[in-house]
């Protein structure tokens, strides 16, 4: 279980400290991109995505609006649902510190309210995905600042979504991780309650992840 206050206690501050180096490296890497070329990057990531088959088959995709410097899947997103695709976005403004909900959404960014972070949500009220209830093939698609080819993922550090996949383990779901091909480094240090990616996909290719699903969470 994901602690919900800081984890970096003394056995696990040398591993914190290493996430928060890595963590400021990555930040400067993407911050060092001009707004074209990312846009150039998020383009050609999305048509790489667009072509999976992971996206045929996925009868709900679980995506997110950027914030900062992330990649950007909103044109993609957009275009899958007028292709008749279920899109739903997480929702972090009434729950927990931590915690977030994906909701699902129909209109576009008309009906999206920007949180105080600069993304965009779906409002108050809008129907809210329930992985207990629902048995829809999912594709959840999972920004990050850093990925490796064993699929360990280091976030922002305030575990939003290593809390909400855990919740999909019983999911019919495949977890693809997005980020440019710069963000990919040789080992990213994990901590147990770090949930991996079956997929991370750059501007430049899909990987498959090598790891067993026996490490689909933690480190082994």
């Amino acid at each position: 279980m994901i602690p919900e206050q800081d984890p970096c206690t003394s056995d696990l501050e040398n591993l914190c400290r290493q996430k928060a180096e890595l963590r400021r490296q990555m930040q400067q890497k993407i911050q060092s991109m001009s707004g074209e070329e990312l846009a150039e990057r998020s383009r050609k990531l999305s048509q790489n995505l667009f072509r999976s088959r992971l996206v045929e088959e996925a009868e709900l995709i679980l995506g997110y609006s950027a914030m900062g410097h992330e990649i950007s899947l909103r044109p993609l997103l957009n275009r899958l649902e007028e292709r008749g695709k279920a899109v739903a976005y997480p929702r972090t403004a009434d729950h927990p510190q931590g915690h977030m909900e994906y909701h699902l959404i129909e209109s576009g960014r008309d009906g999206f309210e920007q949180h105080p972070y600069g993304m965009y949500e779906p409002p108050a009220g809008s129907p809210r995905f329930d992985p207990r209830t629902d048995s829809r093939k999912l594709l959840v698609l999972v920004p990050g600042l850093a990925f490796d080819s064993s699929g360990r993922r280091l976030g922002r550090g305030k575990s939003y979504y290593d809390r909400y996949l855990s919740r999909l383990a019983k999911a019919d779901a495949r977890i693809v991780g997005v980020c440019p091909s710069e963000l990919l480094v040789e080992q990213v240090p994990t901590t147990p309650w770090d949930h991996r990616v079956e997929y991370i996909c750059t501007e430049s290719e899909l990987i498959t992840a090598n790891y067993s699903k026996s490490q689909k969470e933690g480190v082994n």
